[in-house]
């Protein structure tokens, strides 16, 4: 395969997009893996005198580099205001909460790093339903707004049945004044926790105290079990808190499902589970700012085609082991690295960025990235221009991009009128094209 050019465009926190006029100039899309924070909602059940009820607790993880610090009397200060609201649909709002938080930092050191950052929580009191949480992070000092939004359900817990909150992942565990002080993780990847992970929750009992299993299961995204294992315990009546250690060693980078299950002791059929949670997890890249995009680290080698020399594929594909093949992975792409000095790797972040736009956009009967369309927006990235015809009559839909920056001219027709846009000008080298 011979090696194409890649013309990239180092623009942190965007990428191009194509719009949906006819004729448009296309335009900017939050692509990076990074997210600009981190929001975690969990299910707790409430017991007080009148019965049981359903809290969500709300957990916000702000990292410091979204936050604006300045000098004031000699320390470095910032501040920023979340705002969650809970709806029902797009315009029905249920509940609101706004609260403000303030950093006080004595080092200018002390306020950037991958690994700074701030939690904080709010907790609503809700009725069962599927809701929409939708959570705004506004910056004190400039200004700059985010906004994440999830959809979730909210538990109903039966005051006669075992009843068990979700699932949260902890950071860090220490014991203060004599208590357990956790610190979730906010964000689903794991991939940090190089010694394993902890898993908090709790079970509320309405019956006398008994002996259980507790069963913890990893599954991959195809569903095969990667981890298992049981704790034998007592369910004492009322409320029970479990912590629990996990080993992740066996998990490789993608996604995968972690499940706890309370049993009856000796009775692992379906009438002998009491109650389940399940929590999605993630193992990502631990670079900072790798995109999206690389959850499977082959596949991510296999996009590499467009920009790899043939022996550059041949010795990542041929790798001898996992370890081998990530290490050539990020010696690739350190070679290509324009600010070696800093952790994040710009050219890196914004060729996956455009494999995952060519995924969401162009995506027919195989993946976007695989498109003549995905082929050239991620070697040459968004085009200055891009003038379509889908109704043309007694014309074939066809689009032109126009590259104004390297004088280049892409036109692309759908011989089959179903969204497969191939490149009709100018003619590719066949050694090159994916089919």
């Amino acid at each position: 395969m011979k090696r194409k050019e890649l013309f990239i465009v180092l623009v942190i926190f965007s990428l191009g997009t194509a719009g949906a006029q006819t004729h448009e100039h296309p335009g900017q899309e939050f692509m990076l893996r990074q997210r600009p924070f981190y929001v975690d909602a969990l299910n707790f059940p409430s017991i007080d005198s009148t019965g049981i009820s359903t809290q969500l607790d709300v957990y916000v993880k702000i990292p410091y580099d979204i936050i604006s610090f300045i000098v004031e009397d000699g320390r470095y200060k910032a501040g920023y205001m979340i705002t969650a609201r809970i709806k029902r649909t797009a315009n029905t709002l249920i509940k609101e909460a706004t609260w403000r938080r303030t950093l006080v930092k004595n080092k200018f050191e002390e306020t950037r790093g991958k690994e700074k950052f701030d939690i904080s929580m709010h907790r609503f009191p809700l009725d069962p339903d599927d809701i929409i949480l939708e959570v705004t992070f506004e910056d004190k000092e400039s200004g700059n707004e985010f906004t994440l939004s999830q959809t979730l359900k909210v538990k109903q817990y039966d005051p006669n049945l075992v009843a068990m909150s979700d699932l949260m992942i902890v950071s860090r565990i220490k014991k203060k004044n004599g208590k357990t002080v956790l610190t979730p993780n906010v964000s689903p990847n794991v991939g940090e926790f190089k010694k394993g992970f902890d898993v908090f929750f709790e079970v509320f009992n309405p019956f006398r105290s008994q002996p259980v299993e507790v069963k913890y299961l990893i599954r991959s995204s195809r569903s095969r079990i990667l981890l298992e294992k049981t704790d034998t315990t007592y369910l004492k009546e009322g409320r029970n808190t479990f912590i629990s250690h996990i080993s992740n060693s066996n998990l490789g980078i993608g996604s995968y499902t972690l499940t706890v299950e309370i049993h009856r002791q000796g009775d692992t059929s379906r009438t002998g589970k009491f109650a389940s949670a399940s929590k999605p997890i993630i193992v990502e890249w631990l670079s900072f700012g790798t995109p999206v995009s690389i959850t499977n680290l082959d596949e991510a080698i296999e996009q590499l085609r467009y920009i790899a020399t043939s022996e550059e594929m041949d010795s990542l594909q041929n790798a001898p082991n996992d370890k081998e093949k990530r290490r050539r992975f990020e010696m690739f792409w350190k070679r290509r690295d324009p600010t070696p000095e800093t952790e994040a790797n710009e050219v890196m972040t914004e060729y996956y960025n455009r494999v995952a736009y060519a995924n969401l956009h162009f995506k027919h009967y195989i993946d976007g990235w695989k498109t003549d369309r995905g082929m050239i927006y991620i070697i040459y990235g968004p085009p200055s221009y891009i003038d379509r015809h889908p109704f043309d009559p007694d014309v074939k839909p066809y689009e032109v991009w126009e590259y104004y920056d390297i004088n280049r001219r892409y036109i692309f027709v759908d011989e089959t009128g179903f969204g497969d846009y191939r490149l009709l000008y100018p003619i590719w080298d066949d050694r090159t094209r994916l089919r």
